[in-house]
């Protein structure tokens, strides 16, 4: 929590190396994400949306939480489905501003 400017994409970003060096180096198993474009930039990942490899508005209100992720997930193609199994670490930066449909989706 707090305000702007108290640390917390430093913290992901250490993280992110703590990472790497744990691994020697290697990324793989790590993504990381965020829900807006300034947030992108700054830390270095990707939209969630890209991550999931789906188009933006993807949610559906009108179904519970549950039943939307279940129905994205059977949407998805078997190589997005490949990545998200071999991932091991999810880093979202700007989580708070990320809805909970959105998290129970990843």
């Amino acid at each position: 929590g707090g305000g702007g400017g108290v640390g917390r994409t430093e913290l992901l970003q250490l993280v992110v190396q703590l990472y790497r060096h744990i691994r020697e180096g290697n990324s793989n198993g790590l993504q990381v994400a965020a829900p807006t474009g300034v947030a992108v930039a700054v830390c270095g990942g990707v939209p969630m949306h890209v991550y999931l490899r789906l188009r933006a508005g993807f949610l559906h209100e009108t179904l519970s939480e549950m039943d939307d992720a279940k129905r994205i997930y059977k949407a998805m193609e078997g190589g997005t489905r490949c990545k998200l199994a071999h991932t091991a670490l999810v880093l979202v930066d700007e989580v708070s501003i990320v809805s909970s449909r959105m998290l129970t989706t990843l």
